[in-house]
């Protein structure tokens, strides 16, 4: 957005004006400090942050959580022999075929 000319005189003229009146003003000492601490008090403008945002502070806060648990459950599957010896070694049995038709056909 674009000011035309008249619009700049104009600003112009209202700064000049100010400016003029800000010697004859007398200001306290703390004027800053009053002026931030009014600031302070207005707070954050945006006090919603988004629903991404939202969903995404609170993956981060469970990622710890998750990771705990799977190292915690990995190791009481590999401390409890979830899986059987016996099980590992069928996996590893290459004549499956013959012994399923040799069920099948009575063989």
């Amino acid at each position: 957005m674009t000011l035309s000319t008249a619009g700049h005189r104009k600003i112009k003229k209202v700064l000049s004006v100010a400016w003029a009146e800000q010697t004859e003003s007398k200001e306290r000492q703390t004027w800053q400090a009053c002026t931030m601490r009014r600031i302070r008090r207005i707070g954050p403008l945006n006090n919603h942050p988004g629903y991404f945002l939202q969903v995404g502070q609170k993956i981060w806060r469970l990622a710890p959580v998750a990771c705990i648990l799977i190292i915690a459950l990995t190791a009481m599957v590999i401390h409890a022999d979830f899986i059987p010896e016996d099980a590992v070694l069928t996996v590893f049995d290459y004549n499956m075929e013959e012994l399923t038709l040799k069920q099948v056909v009575g063989l």
